[in-house]
């Protein structure tokens, strides 16, 4: 009966509310911890700047591509010229660097 409670103010709060501020842990995420995390993206391809941009304790995303033996990097923050890794592909590998532990949002 305590589950109860909250269903009816679930459903009389306006559905724009709700979407306006989703609760944390409502969309699955990559955790982070201090390091090197080597991860294949879950998610759809994404801008990395919109993915990754305001991860706290996330320094730098490196991608590398074995056909051409080059490096791409996104840096959160970073002016646009020193970032050359622009979308996250589904699939994809790649390195988070991380200062601390962090979860990083994705849409399936």
């Amino acid at each position: 009966s305590a589950t109860s409670t909250p269903t009816p103010a679930a459903t009389a709060t306006p559905a724009s509310a709700a979407t306006a501020t989703p609760t944390p842990g409502s969309s699955p995420s990559l955790p982070l911890v201090p390091g090197a995390n080597l991860f294949a993206w879950p998610g759809g391809d994404s801008p990395a700047a919109q993915a990754v941009g305001s991860v706290p304790n996330l320094k730098v995303v490196y991608s590398y591509d074995p056909v051409t033996g080059n490096w791409s990097r996104y840096v959160p923050g970073a002016p646009a010229f020193l970032n050359n890794l622009l979308t996250l592909k589904q699939g994809a590998a790649y390195w988070f660097i991380a200062t601390g532990t962090a979860q990083v949002p994705f849409q399936p």
